[in-house]
């Protein structure tokens, strides 16, 4: 009896122990979860049309991390960091939708724009928008 009382404390105190390492990574930042994603890889990135692309359905995960000023993504299995360089002021247009802009480095060295836009006039619903070089993201977030 004593055995399986020693078992169950280890079991609570392991559990206890990852809980609190995990509340503390997310502790200094913030999570979003999304659920659609966009894709877009022309060439010409200064197009805005993104009616050719379909949204699919997403598992990726964006952590902005304050205390590192970076972004970190998770998506498909991959992950993706960019270190912020310079954050612009909060913007809100003449429909309310606010608009927060990052410029980053990627881990490769790619410049990118990441835009995190809430959007009042459409049930307050929330995307994020990476912008590299190459490719657009856009992450439709719960």
């Amino acid at each position: 009896m004593k055995t399986i009382a020693k078992i169950f404390f280890i079991i609570i105190f392991l559990f206890s122990l990852t809980s609190s390492v995990y509340s503390q990574r997310v502790k200094n930042g913030t999570k979003m979860e999304a659920l659609l994603e966009m894709v877009k890889t022309d060439l010409d990135v200064n197009s805005e049309q993104w009616v050719q692309c379909d949204w699919q359905e997403s598992y990726a995960t964006i952590v902005h991390k304050r205390d590192s000023n970076m972004f970190i993504v998770y998506d498909n299995g991959f992950i993706n960091t960019y270190d912020i360089t310079k954050t612009y002021d909060k913007r809100k247009d003449e429909d309310g939708d606010i608009t927060r802009e990052w410029d980053c480095v990627s881990e490769n060295g790619e410049r990118a724009t990441i835009k995190l836009v809430i959007l009042k006039s459409f049930n307050r619903e929330k995307q994020l928008y990476i912008e590299l070089p190459n490719k657009k993201i856009a992450y439709h977030l719960k």
